[in-house]
């Protein structure tokens, strides 16, 4: 299981920026990593010094970290432990909110799905851990990411060439004590330093690779890194070079209905089959478009068909290392084309649901065998 610990910030003067930070580990992250760093915090002779002694007493006192509240002696055992027991991947985005002339809490919302939606990208199931705020809740997040993941949809048609992932999610909401969200507000808050031109200790964090990337606004940005040894991404055997160029000139009617026939056998195959860990929450999905497989008056089959399709395609995935060149584009072609269908905002999408619609009732009328995988 993966673990993805988030936290919000709303960066310091004179910058206007709010940003969501994600930090995703193959594991939980242990309790014992804080504790190690208070203990070196409470025996480190530089709490004496006037400058810092109040505010590491209270650090010690409260018994957690909290970066913007911490001296130089509390980040610097904090850091340490970071940089000697975790490895995952750490993704941040922050926007300028006077910029963009939104409200502070909508763009936190959208930089959080941001910050998740990389964290997002693997076929094992996924824990969220939110800090929890205001009057975040678990009926919110679930809202949240549903509408995450209907984007995921939509954007196959755009994107085919792209690995889209859908992992089961757990989310839990918890407060500034647990162990992940401290290091998530550590990271986060010396990205927030760094953006100030005070780069001390976003310097300290050891990476092996890292991006920073911003609109040509400014008003929009972001920084990914790795820590240690990273995380294990899943592999994909397709490319962008694998997509056929100008499908639209090819694409025949007869090519939408051989799509829409196979999204059915493979929905029908893993309704009655076992399903990888990271997917088995959408079975009772299958199992209902499978049960209903010969029924003509079901109007939303194409659409959960197509939901379904899409899920599957990289979760199980479709495209193996030893498929075809000619299998991977009817594939890829398939995968557009059905997220096509639920494209609501275009006047083609609605146009081949309709017509896919129709050809389904025709099968059932005049070639039901079409249907016996």
């Amino acid at each position: 299981m993966r673990y993805v610990y988030l936290d919000e910030s709303e960066f310091s003067q004179p910058s206007n920026l709010v940003g969501y930070g994600s930090l995703t580990t193959d594991g939980a992250i242990p309790d014992s990593l804080i504790h190690v760093a208070l203990e070196r915090l409470r025996n480190d002779p530089d709490i004496n010094d006037i400058s810092t002694m109040k505010i590491d007493k209270k650090t010690l006192s409260s018994g957690y970290f909290h970066a913007s509240e911490d001296s130089k002696n509390s980040h610097s055992h904090l850091c340490s432990q970071i940089n000697n027991e975790i490895s995952g991947v750490f993704h941040s985005h922050f926007f300028d909110y006077k910029e963009k002339n939104e409200r502070i809490d909508k763009l936190l919302d959208l930089a959080s799905n941001l910050s998740s939606l990389k964290s997002l990208s693997f076929r094992e199931k996924v824990k969220l851990i939110f800090e929890r705020r205001g009057a975040l809740t678990e009926t919110f997040l679930k809202k949240s990411f549903g509408g995450l993941y209907d984007s995921l949809h939509y954007s196959s048609y755009d994107h085919p060439y792209i690995p889209t992932f859908f992992p089961e999610i757990e989310f839990n909401i918890v407060n500034k004590r647990n162990p992940g969200v401290q290091c998530t507000d550590f990271l986060l808050w010396a990205i927030n330093r760094h953006l100030n031109k005070d780069s001390l200790w976003f310097n300290r964090i050891k990476t092996k690779l890292r991006m920073e990337f911003s609109s040509q606004s400014k008003d929009w940005g972001g920084c990914d890194f790795d820590l240690n040894n990273s995380i294990v991404e899943p592999k994909s055997y397709y490319t962008i070079t694998d997509m056929p160029k100008n499908d639209e000139e090819i694409v025949t009617n007869e090519m939408l209905v051989n799509f829409y026939l196979h999204a059915e056998k493979v929905n029908s195959y893993f309704a009655q089959n076992d399903l990888p860990n990271g997917i088995s929450y959408i079975k009772n999905n299958l199992l209902m478009v499978y049960q209903k497989l010969k029924d003509s008056k079901d109007s939303e089959h194409i659409t959960n068909l197509a939901k379904n399709y899409i899920q599957l395609f990289d979760m199980v995935p479709l495209i193996g290392e030893n498929t075809s060149q000619k299998d991977k584009e009817f594939l890829l072609l398939s995968k557009k084309y059905l997220s096509l269908i639920l494209r609501r905002d275009l006047i083609h999408g609605v146009r081949t649901n309709m017509y896919l619609s129709e050809s389904r009732r025709i099968i059932i009328k005049d070639r039901i065998d079409l249907l016996e995988f």
